[in-house]
């Protein structure tokens, strides 16, 4: 078995561009969902996450499994050099990249291209945002947000939304009237309102007109979240109301055996398990995907590291991810679940070929 997961290349299905170097924050705020630099010195280096994370760089760097020494062979590194490194290690054959997160701060989805095939994803509520910008009128505005759905360019592969941070997930129902009427005082953030409800809804309608998923933030994340509004429960009404894919990451942690709930009683739900891999303790990543998969069917699983900021953590999550899926996969061998072949099929499902297919790559 470890042999067999060690051997496939993983599709990362959702992650995030690396900043660029003007724009580069310190190391250990790549390891905290944290915005504070208090918590950054004083707090980060404590958490299991990071102190595991460093003897793995440090095996990666072949350097010593201290915190200066680390550092300090990546100083020696570019930062092409550093990416190249990363990936190749990942053993990964694509990315795609959701770059709606600090769009001024990073790399274009392009540049990482020369490292691994890579497509990207539209997030809806940076491109109202943008749209926003033009001072449109309503009705040129709405057209606009829906052209550039309908029409994205040939990299796009899906669409993502962060209606977790923007109100939660329970989205309510959408009225262009009610959407017409707000406008005027709209002051250019998507939050929850008629308006974005309304151009939430419509990212749906052309989602499901071109077939293509939908990616939502589930689960825990950066601290202007509200964890009991980001339970992937919530979202039932769109799920129920429309038929594209939805792909609800992160494992919805804690929420994830309501997600593997959701993905094993709709045909239009898939998950993943990025961000909770490689984020919590080993115990703790396998036993969220232990309980992911308690119902999850395998052909809806997807593999992702939601690695942003360096390119270390496109390493950390794919090597956390594959040693995660080989101690739980083992597991449902000696438990009598699977065989070994449907174990190494299952392997193949979750690593690549669900994302794959999903997204017609």
């Amino acid at each position: 078995m470890e042999e067999a997961v060690e051997e496939i290349l993983a599709l990362d299905h959702h992650a995030h561009n690396i900043r660029k170097e003007s724009s580069a924050v310190p190391f250990e705020a790549a390891f905290t969902e944290s915005w504070d630099e208090d918590v950054w010195k004083r707090d980060t280096p404590h958490g299991l996450f990071f102190r595991r994370s460093i003897r793995q760089l440090a095996a990666l760097f072949h350097c010593s499994p201290t915190v200066e020494a680390v550092k300090e062979a990546r100083a020696h590194l570019t930062l092409e050099e550093l990416t190249r490194l990363c990936v190749t290690e990942s053993r990964l054959c694509g990315l795609i990249l959701d770059d709606g997160l600090s769009p001024e701060h990073i790399l274009p989805w392009d540049w990482h291209a020369q490292f691994v095939s890579t497509t990207r994803l539209l997030r809806v509520e940076h491109l109202a945002e943008t749209l926003f910008l033009k001072r449109l009128s309503f009705g040129e505005f709405v057209n606009q947000f829906r052209v550039a759905l309908e029409e994205s360019p040939p990299e796009v592969v899906g669409f993502k939304s962060i209606a977790a941070y923007r109100g939660g997930l329970a989205v309510g129902n959408f009225s262009r009237d009610a959407a017409e009427k707000q406008f005027p005082d709209w002051e250019g953030r998507m939050e929850a309102s008629p308006l974005y409800s309304f151009l939430l809804h419509t990212a749906l309608e052309v989602a499901t007109e071109r077939k293509l998923p939908v990616q939502f933030h589930t689960g825990f994340g950066d601290p202007d979240l509200a964890l009991e509004l980001s339970n992937p429960l919530l979202l039932r009404p769109l799920v129920e109301r429309y038929s594209c894919p939805f792909v609800l990451l992160h494992a919805g942690y804690p929420y994830f055996r309501e997600l593997g709930f959701l993905a094993s009683v709709y045909q239009n739900v898939w998950t993943d398990f990025g961000l909770s891999v490689p984020f919590l303790s080993f115990r703790g990543m396998t036993q969220t995907v232990r309980g992911l998969l308690e119902l999850a069917p395998l052909n809806k699983v997807l593999y992702s590291s939601d690695a942003s900021l360096i390119p270390d953590l496109y390493y950390l999550g794919a090597k956390n991810g594959r040693r995660v899926l080989r101690k739980v996969l083992t597991e449902l061998v000696e438990d009598g679940d699977l065989t070994e072949a449907e174990a190494v099929e299952a392997a193949h499902w979750i690593l690549a070929e669900n994302a794959r297919k999903l997204y017609g790559l």
